[in-house]
């Protein structure tokens, strides 16, 4: 419904969205900027990027905005502890989600700091021996033992695929616990 620059594409029969302006309706003589007002209004910030924008959330994100996070090519901030977290996949197709293990710590001043992050398509098998391969390369973050933040703990998502991560003999190199939803750590 609004033009967004950055979102801009050709077809395959070679039409270009005529719009410039960032923000500018696609059929106005239709759609006024009040009707437009109005709807956005109604359907709220995730309805009118998903019915109106054909976006899963809002521009610059929902529930975490993308203008809140900062890039480091170095972890700028000391760190009270690390973990690790799980969110697996249940399928390996390529319409099927990711699985995503990530390391993050968490700051003397209280934030959390993305690490490190790995993700595939991984069968139950190769799951656990990567699950492994990334707690034990993290286990020891390479800096003197005086300022190394302990790593406490791998977090696995409570649900049919992360079960087959918590039963396994991985409680012999690290604590698993599970993570239910809206869960905060």
């Amino acid at each position: 419904m609004r033009f967004e620059p950055d979102r801009r594409c050709v077809t395959s029969i070679g039409w270009e969205d005529p719009r410039t302006e960032d923000g500018e309706l696609m059929f106005p003589e239709r759609f006024g900027e009040q009707q437009v007002k109005e709807l956005e209004a109604t359907l709220g910030t995730y309805g009118t990027a998903g019915q109106l924008q054909q976006r899963p959330s809002p521009r610059g994100g929902g529930m975490l905005k993308s203008s809140w996070l900062t890039y480091w090519h170095t972890v700028p901030l000391a760190l009270d502890f690390r973990f690790v977290t799980a969110d697996t996949a249940q399928k390996t197709s390529t319409q099927h989600d990711y699985s995503v293990l990530q390391c993050w710590g968490r700051s003397v001043a209280g934030k959390a700091v993305l690490l490190d992050q790995i993700r595939g398509k991984w069968e139950a098998p190769d799951l656990i021996t990567e699950a492994r391969a990334f707690w034990l390369k993290h286990l020891h973050d390479g800096r003197p033992i005086m300022t190394r933040a302990p790593l406490r703990a791998m977090y696995v998502e409570d649900k049919v695929s992360g079960t087959g991560l918590m039963m396994t003999n991985l409680t012999r190199y690290l604590m698993l616990s599970t993570l239910r939803k809206n869960c905060r750590l």
